[in-house]
């Protein structure tokens, strides 16, 4: 915006009726318009104030890409959920499994013994035939157990990018849970920002501008004097100014305090599920 810009333009025209003099005289030849007329010229303009506008422009285009990271950030944070989640219903099967394979081993000590005291007639054969059927259950779960691992465990390697399942998990026991920084608030933050970096860019409409121009080139007839054709030029300054847009940049500026009102509505939300979920996990 700095630079100055150029502009060619050219036009070609034929008038039914041209500018004349009322006049006649013998003396000398009354000069006329010509019906068919072109132009063709350059412009030249230069920027000289505008209230400083392409500072808040540039950081909004800074600001605009910030977004765009933060929004990446927080898909990807959702991505990293799901990772965690099937990581933890892993170890969770995990640690359900060895506690049915404990259960069963109990279980078939505890056979072994009825199996001996009804071979000495002290038990019914019913009691062996009952821990035979927990026994049954028991191995139906493991089962059902190990099934489900599998499957989480192939989902798994689909997330991490790995081409088989053939890998098993351990988790790390922590005295305290680990603080961690969610992309969303940043996001949150990013956002307010760019509607207080709006509402400035509102207030530069009323802030006057100034430039400086020149313009040259050749036409017929001279856009300068009518009765003469040929080369013409012009330089100068000018300035455009909007004292007053009939209310528009407050009722914007509105819009944009109840578009940061939602923003804040959105990061409450936010909170309340966040911190239902980490009571959840705790």
């Amino acid at each position: 915006n700095s630079l100055p810009k150029v502009a060619v333009g050219g036009q070609a025209t034929y008038q039914s009726d041209v500018f004349g003099l009322p006049i006649e005289s013998p003396v000398f030849k009354v000069p006329t318009v010509p019906k068919d007329q072109y132009k063709l010229s350059v412009d030249v303009s230069q920027r000289i104030w505008d209230g400083n506008s392409d500072r808040l422009r540039k950081q909004q285009y800074a600001l605009d890409s910030e977004i765009a990271s933060g929004q990446t950030d927080v898909d990807m944070f959702s991505l990293r959920e799901v990772v965690t989640d099937l990581f933890f219903k892993i170890l969770l099967l995990q640690e359900t499994e060895t506690i049915l394979n404990t259960s069963k081993t109990d279980l078939e000590a505890r056979l072994k013994q009825t199996q001996a005291a009804i071979a000495e007639g002290v038990m019914l054969r019913t009691n062996a035939d009952q821990i035979s059927i927990q026994i049954l259950k028991v191995e139906q779960q493991i089962t059902s157990t190990r099934s489900d691992k599998t499957a989480l465990l192939e989902l798994l390697a689909l997330w991490i990018g790995r081409e088989k399942a053939d890998f098993k998990l351990s988790g790390t026991p922590e005295t305290a849970p680990a603080t961690v920084t969610r992309p969303e608030y940043r996001l949150f933050d990013l956002r307010e920002r760019q509607l207080d970096l709006a509402a400035q860019m509102i207030g530069l409409r009323k802030q006057p501008r100034f430039e400086a121009f020149a313009q040259g080139g050749v036409g017929s007839p001279n856009p300068l004097n009518f009765f003469e054709k040929g080369f013409f030029g012009l330089v100068g300054v000018r300035a455009m100014w909007t004292p007053f847009d009939w209310g528009y940049s407050q009722k914007e500026k509105q819009v944009l305090a109840v578009q940061k009102q939602n923003i804040a509505a959105q990061r409450s939300a936010f909170d309340l599920r966040f911190a239902a979920s980490a009571k959840k996990d705790q």
